[in-house]
């Protein structure tokens, strides 16, 4: 049986389901490339290699977060033997990649029981399939054994790019999550969203080596786990705290996205932002408040400390000097080193804005274009054809009955062509509701975004011209529009 956590949560395993079925049409795809390869005693391409084991891994992790153990387990030992391939650890064969279909058959067959049932099932032919995925790993480790070499993992341009995309989506969602939540601290299914995108962005970044990104959003994610767990409490402070965390992330990938490196500055900082809002013990080091710095300089003693925090009826610093155990220039100079220290952390949380460079909506634009173009050719060969002088004065009932089912395919042909080129301007809309969050917050402004005609679609290169206008916009109706709660 499915957990009863995720008997009460259906929606997030349908949403589950649904994501991981797109990934599994892109595993698919792979999976036959890669058998044809090998069918034919040829090298796989490592960028196939590298997509399937990072599909399968993703895949892993979500089900891990919902308690899906048997297509945890599955997917954990089709990563181990695809990570064997790419170490040079094994030389993939027909037996392997029988394995890997057979895997990808057996998690579909699994996410459609749970669809139907809620119920994982079939924990036979997991046991079955596990067995023979480890005698093909244990095989591999003996004939492997002299052997110390291992290849280094090629991080292609498309992987790269995929990174991009999927990051840039996972933070939007994060982000939009986060808004929610500050509106309603109870709502489980805010938190555990944000919760399982951070926790596939921490996978992704570790997998591509973006050091700091991964440990931003590791840090970032026991934050949540925290607050989930009511470590923590949802309130507006921490809420905006985890915003800027997400700005500064998505400062990285754009980063990336402009052939960078993606490295962030002041990453340590953010770290020890995140680790103050943890309980003691839980961050990876604890919080330099006022006491501590007193102690660290031994201007006073861990005792003297203790037993002012338990007066508590004045500032520490006043209470350690009317008690004798700190002098007054020594508490005024701590003061000072933890407002430095406050204001290096403020700085580091200020985002620089950068933006994500993509170029893709699921198909490369270009390939589109040339999709377009040659469609638009087609047409023309088609009045050619129905048209042609040569057939003037006769007349077929065939060639016109052809001619009229031709003339129709082509005309819905291209309809649908350039309706591919158009997205929802929903996406664009959201972003605004971030905007729209911190500017009343600053100005000091209650404003409430409302948001119409979301479904309207415009070519891509439209949404593309219209962010900065919008955003202007919206800056100056908050700024000049509307005035503050007292007028």
């Amino acid at each position: 049986m499915v957990s009863s956590t995720i008997d009460e949560d259906r929606e997030i395993l349908l949403s589950f389901i649904s994501e991981s079925q797109e990934m599994f049409e892109e595993i698919e795809l792979n999976l036959v490339q890669l058998q044809e390869v090998v069918e034919k005693s040829g090298d796989p391409d490592d960028e196939i290699i590298n997509s399937i084991f990072r599909l399968f891994h993703s895949v892993k992790g979500s089900a891990g977060f919902l308690n899906l153990h048997n297509i945890a387990k599955v997917t954990h030992e089709a990563e181990t033997l695809l990570d064997l391939v790419r170490q040079g650890e094994v030389k993939l064969e027909t037996s392997h990649t029988d394995l890997l279909i057979r895997a990808y058959d057996l998690t579909q067959n699994i996410l459609g029981t749970i669809e139907s049932s809620f119920e994982e099932g079939h924990d036979a032919e997991v046991s079955t399939l596990i067995e023979e995925f480890v005698a093909a790993e244990t095989q591999a480790d003996a004939s492997e054994s002299d052997s110390s070499d291992e290849l280094q993992l090629t991080i292609t341009p498309e992987m790269v790019k995929q990174f991009i995309q999927e990051s840039d989506e996972i933070l939007d969602t994060v982000e939009q999550t986060l808004l929610e939540l500050e509106k309603t601290p109870d709502s489980t299914d805010h938190m555990d969203t944000a919760f399982r995108n951070i926790h596939s962005l921490k996978g992704n970044c570790g997998f591509l080596g973006y050091a700091d990104l991964e440990r931003l959003s590791h840090k970032m994610e026991t934050v949540l786990g925290a607050m989930k767990s009511g470590a923590i409490s949802v309130k507006a402070v921490n809420i905006k705290a985890l915003l800027r965390i997400v700005d500064m992330i998505r400062d990285g990938v754009a980063d990336i996205s402009n052939e960078k490196s993606g490295n962030i500055e002041g990453c340590d900082l953010l770290v020890q932002l995140m680790d103050e809002m943890l309980p003691m013990g839980e961050g990876e080091a604890e919080p330099q408040k006022l006491g501590e710095i007193l102690v660290a300089r031994a201007d006073t003693t861990p005792e003297a400390i203790e037993e002012a925090l338990e007066i508590q009826n004045k500032p520490l610093g006043e209470i350690l000097v009317d008690m004798g155990a700190a002098n007054p220039k020594a508490v005024e100079s701590a003061l000072k080193q933890q407002a430095k220290q406050e204001e290096r952390t403020a700085a580091a949380l200020q985002s620089g804005g950068k933006k994500i460079t993509r170029r893709d909506i699921r198909v490369d634009l270009d390939k589109l274009d040339n999709l377009i173009n040659l469609i638009g050719e087609l047409v023309i060969a088609k009045a050619m054809v129905i048209h042609n002088p040569d057939l003037r004065g006769y007349e077929f009932e065939n060639f016109e009955k052809a001619s009229h089912h031709l003339e129709r395919v082509t005309s819905e042909l291209q309809e649908v062509a350039m309706s591919v080129r158009m997205v929802p301007v929903s996406g664009i809309f959201r972003k605004m509701i971030r905007l729209v969050h911190d500017l009343s917050g600053k100005c000091g402004k209650k404003v409430v975004l409302t948001r119409i005609g979301e479904e309207t679609e415009v070519d891509k290169t439209v949404i593309e011209q219209i962010s900065d206008p919008l955003v202007h916009i919206i800056r100056n109706s908050l700024d000049h529009g509307i005035e503050p709660a007292e007028e």
